[in-house]
């Protein structure tokens, strides 16, 4: 991942345990996230197929936020999505750009029941 330059998909993002790691590498509190050049900033995207997950993904993120007073308060809405969808296939980036990382946790929503689960037959990989 190149800090301030990549675009980074989780493409099965639950609880936002992975997105927020993510988030720390790709917008580290030296990167200014303040430009307006849609082509050549940063993107967070993160996906998952239920409610619930992308709500809990949505709550990391936002607590990450305020607890990092050294990033723009606009990351949120400039930089970083976080879509109810499908991972199959792949919502595109706003970027033209090449993606730096698409991570995977194949299973179930921590935390949740069994259903719905990821599998590798739904899977891109």
């Amino acid at each position: 991942i190149i800090p301030g330059v990549d675009t980074v998909i989780d493409a099965t993002c639950g609880n936002g345990k992975d997105a927020t790691v993510l988030a720390k590498m790709l917008f580290p509190p030296s990167t200014s996230t303040s430009s307006s050049d849609v082509d050549i900033s940063p993107e967070l995207l993160c996906i998952d197929i239920q409610e619930r997950a992308c709500r809990n993904t949505q709550e990391s993120l936002l607590q990450l936020l305020e607890q990092d007073n050294s990033n723009d308060d606009n990351a949120w809405n400039k930089h970083i999505r976080v879509l109810k969808t499908s991972h199959t296939p792949l919502p595109m980036p706003r970027s033209k750009k090449s993606v730096g990382l698409i991570c995977y946790n194949l299973g179930y929503l921590p935390g949740n029941n069994n259903n719905p689960s990821t599998a590798d037959d739904n899977s891109d990989t």
